[in-house]
């Protein structure tokens, strides 16, 4: 009997130690927040300005649409991922902080590494910190160590900030059409009285809902500014949109690995991998690649 109640105070105390525990991890204190960078309100950001040492870029918030565009070294629809992450600055975490006083040179920050200005306020980054790999940062007369995220950023090439997708979300395609593609006839796709036909009617309309699915949301798996883009190419492709803009023409150039767009008179250029050939035209036979 003896042996049956020392088991049975085991057991009892066990459940109470397992209670306990769960009763103080449900109760502990929070670690104390960490102050924020700053009390600017991120969508009150219309202007970015990363100044840099050998080329600044310069984006804009539209007012028609809220949306954001590469102003400097090329116009282009921004990458709206990569403005947030830039806006994220404004409430990131605090590690330190140090009010001037401080010389400048040390830390790297005179002259800084890299300046960052979001409509008024600019934000100055300087070197890493040797013991904890934070970020030496002086904005509004303060030296900051923040988490070194966002300064490999701003050292991207200016095309990380462009949008991949060749169509915007918010635009709506009505005509496709394409010309001078070895082994493909020159064709076009377009919309009537909300009607969509080929241009030889040898789509059916599955057919070419795929294609018109796969313009829609193209998107390019690279991007490159070229500093002295093409004057003309044989293989030509053609977009209109629904917003009663002029049509946006595109050279084409096929290779063993991609195809390439370049829009007529714009020095940036689309790199969609080969293996999506047949999703945006209609025959899988269009070209012999360039070597």
């Amino acid at each position: 009997m003896n042996n049956i109640n020392n088991s049975l105070l085991t057991n009892i105390g066990l459940m109470l130690l397992i209670a306990g525990l769960f009763w103080f991890t449900q109760r502990a204190p929070n670690e104390p927040t960490m102050p924020q960078l700053t009390q600017i309100n991120a969508d009150d950001i219309t202007r970015i300005h990363i100044k840099r040492k050998h080329n600044d870029i310069l984006l804009e918030k539209t007012a028609s649409d809220g949306g954001w565009q590469l102003i400097q070294p090329i116009s282009a629809k921004a990458n709206p991922n990569r403005i947030q992450f830039v806006l994220d600055l404004l409430d990131t975490p605090v590690f330190n902080q140090q009010t001037d006083g401080l010389e400048l040179t040390p830390f790297g920050l005179e002259p800084s590494q890299i300046q960052l200005g979001l409509n008024e306020h600019l934000f100055e980054f300087g070197n890493v910190a040797p013991l904890n790999a934070q970020r030496y940062l002086h904005y509004n007369q303060r030296i900051y160590l923040i988490a070194d995220r966002i300064y490999p950023l701003l050292l991207a090439n200016p095309s990380s900030f462009i949008d991949h997708q060749l169509i915007a979300k918010q635009q709506r395609l009505i005509t496709v059409s394409w010309s001078n593609i070895n082994d493909l006839p020159d064709g076009n796709l377009s919309q009537a009285e909300g009607h969509w036909t080929s241009s030889n009617n040898t789509l059916n309309a599955d057919q070419i809902g795929s294609l018109l699915t796969a313009w829609q949301h193209s998107q390019a798996a690279s991007l490159h500014i070229l500093d002295n883009p093409p004057e003309t190419a044989g293989a030509k492709l053609t977009l209109q949109l629904e917003d009663h803009a002029p049509p946006i023409h595109y050279q084409i150039q096929f290779t063993q690995q991609e195809i390439l767009l370049q829009q007529h008179g714009h020095r940036l250029q689309y790199h969609f991998p080969i293996a999506i050939q047949t999703q945006l035209f209609p025959s899988g036979e269009l070209n012999q690649p360039d070597a």
